[in-house]
């Protein structure tokens, strides 16, 4: 089967990648508020960056992701979208 990704919905590109971003984020924070606990053992202005980090991504990826679904579909409108040659093997044991 053929299938051809004519265009990409805005919002929930927007959406995806902020999450998508946001959730890559959530990796960093995690050890850093580990290290801020064991080395210093208090709350400081630096763990309030720590935690703002992943909300940081979270904004950037959306605005990202608008961007990207913005220009994919311009593109895709003038030249043709992305062609998937996709097979389907019911037979998987």
């Amino acid at each position: 089967m053929k299938y051809e990704i004519k265009k990409i919905d805005i919002w929930t590109c927007a959406r995806f990648a902020g999450l998508f971003y946001g959730l890559f984020g959530l990796i960093p924070m995690v050890f850093a508020v580990v290290a801020f606990f064991t080395n210093r053992g208090g709350f400081s202005m630096q763990m309030l960056a720590v935690f703002l980090f992943p909300l940081g991504l979270f904004v950037g990826g959306f605005v990202v992701g608008i961007v990207f679904a913005l220009v994919y579909n311009t593109i895709a409108h003038e030249v043709g979208g992305i062609k998937l040659d996709i097979e389907y093997n019911e037979d998987q044991t």
